[in-house]
């Protein structure tokens, strides 16, 4: 496997690699991405099933069903609490990783932002992105 990028929790527990760039990034300001982060929203990298794979350490999961009705499973570390990846059980062919557990989250580039409905008052969305009020039409 010809490693794109890698990356893992705070307490390096926990460590993967992807062989794939991004699908696409994204912004997420659903409640439970916000509740999830802690933050105004999750900054996602959506990537290929297949070119991804974890290298050490097993992520704990906690399941929620989703505002469209997908059931979601957040992966992070079961030491440190960090969120690490995420998954939709109706969509088995993509990972969800989270930015900020890149090891270079610089190269996060999002091309758009999600549930802006939710998105909260006192957070700057970047006017270039493309807005979605929920997820993308038939997700």
């Amino acid at each position: 496997m010809s490693i794109s990028y890698s990356g893992g929790c705070a307490c390096k527990a926990i460590r993967y690699e992807c062989s794939a760039e991004p699908i696409f990034s994204l912004n997420c300001h659903c409640r439970d991405c916000q509740r999830a982060t802690g933050s105004a929203y999750a900054s996602v990298r959506i990537v290929p099933a297949p070119a991804f794979r974890i290298v050490s350490g097993e992520p704990r999961y906690h399941r929620v069903k989703s505002d469209l009705g997908h059931d979601v499973e957040r992966g992070f570390c079961p030491d440190c609490g960090s969120p690490i990846l995420g998954t939709i059980a109706e969509k088995p062919e993509i990972v969800l990783i989270f930015c900020g557990s890149l090891d270079d989250p610089s190269q996060y580039s999002p091309s758009m932002d999600f549930y802006t409905t939710s998105a909260q008052p006192w957070d700057f969305m970047d006017p270039a992105l493309t807005k979605f009020a929920k997820g993308l039409p038939n997700s």
